[in-house]
């Protein structure tokens, strides 16, 4: 749709100054010394299957369906696009050519809403929502909230909230994290208020890098059924080659014959078609069973093989990832935080840690903690969890 010739027109000028940049010192055009790093980064990265390394990172996220346990995402991808509408006001969007775009290609999408940024653009977010597009909670403002005390995380949540729901109340309650950091406080906030967080398992870290073709490489290099895409919203003056890279995304897919639809289509999509079986877990202890610290909450142990943990509370999708170690859990759900990747050399085994198959252990209720203390002694862990997924 956009040939090199019009980007021309709607380019910023590479040289010109910016008082705005990304959270990591990127966003705009003038400040592109790091790319190469980032590049080198990231091609690191795409080695990898971003799928298991996003969810092991995240384990408490929703970061994709997996095919062979919900086949009813079969041909289907969720694009999520963050930061929307624009930071810079009405005057630089592009969201009229975002909506262009996905229309060209029969595209929909999940924007994720800053509500301080929606001023302004009230009739151009009714639009999208009339496009088929959704909308779903990003916070109030466009920084990290991971160091906020759990009450003011809440106030600014359900704040957002109030904002999105004037323009169109949401059908499912999805929410990001800025900057992509949770806290348990934060976690804990969501789960009273029924909010799914949602990472991904395709990004390219497009804030930092300026690179339309190489963002679309790397999010088509790991793209596959049920993945959740990442991109942020391109404006004149900041991330402006997302323009073009989720055009060349978007062409990607369909030769993929890769479907985008919003978050509550795939999650619909994994519901209707059924899940399958997974596979259950064993967890090695050590033959005097797994210490237990004084105050009987927190339990360390090994664990091996691959596992099957539910990455999301309430309800939700089972994701499988690969981690080494050692692993703690600390089953008094409202005090405490999970580690991953407490790294401990396994000979040549590459393990897998798994906590439990209900719900993720910081949202989880009292019986469902009691269950996992249950399971964490007898060595083994349940199959899978129960529950429809998103």
């Amino acid at each position: 749709m956009f040939q090199e010739s019009e980007l021309d027109e709607h380019t910023c000028d590479m040289d010109a100054p910016h008082e705005r940049s990304s959270f990591w010192g990127r966003g705009t055009a003038s400040e592109s010394s790091l790319e190469g790093v980032w590049k080198t980064l990231w091609t690191g990265v795409g080695q990898v299957s971003q799928r298991m390394l996003f969810q092991s990172m995240f384990p408490t996220s929703l970061c994709y369906y997996s095919v062979q346990e919900y086949p009813g995402v079969q041909g289907f991808v969720s694009l999520t696009v963050d930061d929307a509408p624009g930071q810079l006001g009405p005057q630089a969007s592009k969201i009229d050519d975002v909506r262009s775009l996905l229309a060209a290609n029969e595209a929909h999408a999940t924007f994720f809403v800053i509500s301080d940024f929606v001023e302004g653009f009230e009739d151009k977010l009714h639009q999208l929502v009339e496009d088929g597009h959704e909308l779903a909670n990003h916070c109030t403002s466009d920084r990290s909230f991971f160091l906020d005390w759990e009450g003011d995380f809440e106030e600014a949540l359900l704040k957002a909230e109030r904002t999105i729901s004037a323009i169109c109340p949401p059908e499912r309650k999805w929410f990001r994290a800025p900057k992509g950091l949770l806290s348990v406080f934060m976690m804990r906030a969501l789960g009273r208020h029924n909010y799914t967080h949602v990472l991904c398992d395709c990004y390219a870290n497009d804030p930092e890098i300026g690179d339309a073709e190489f963002i679309s490489n790397h999010v088509l290099q790991s793209v596959e059924s049920g993945s959740i895409i990442i991109i942020h919203t391109p404006e004149t003056g900041l991330r402006e080659w997302n323009l073009n890279a989720l055009e060349l995304i978007l062409e990607g897919l369909k030769l993929r014959q890769l479907q985008a639809v919003t978050l509550t289509e795939l999650s619909k999509k994994a519901e209707e078609g059924g899940r399958n079986s997974a596979p259950w877990s064993l967890s090695v202890f050590h033959d005097t069973e797994a210490p237990i610290a004084n105050n009987s909450t927190n339990s360390w142990w090994p664990s091996l093989g691959w596992s099957s943990y539910d990455a999301q509370a309430q309800s939700s999708t089972n994701g499988w990832w690969p981690s080494l170690g050692w692993s703690s859990y600390d089953a008094q759900a409202q005090s405490d935080n999970l580690n991953l990747g407490i790294w401990d050399n396994v000979g040549d085994l590459h393990c897998a840690s798994s906590f439990f198959d209900h719900e993720p252990p910081l949202l989880a209720t009292d019986t469902a903690n009691e269950e996992a203390q249950s399971l964490h002694h007898s060595g083994i862990e349940g199959g899978p969890s129960e529950g429809s997924p998103g």
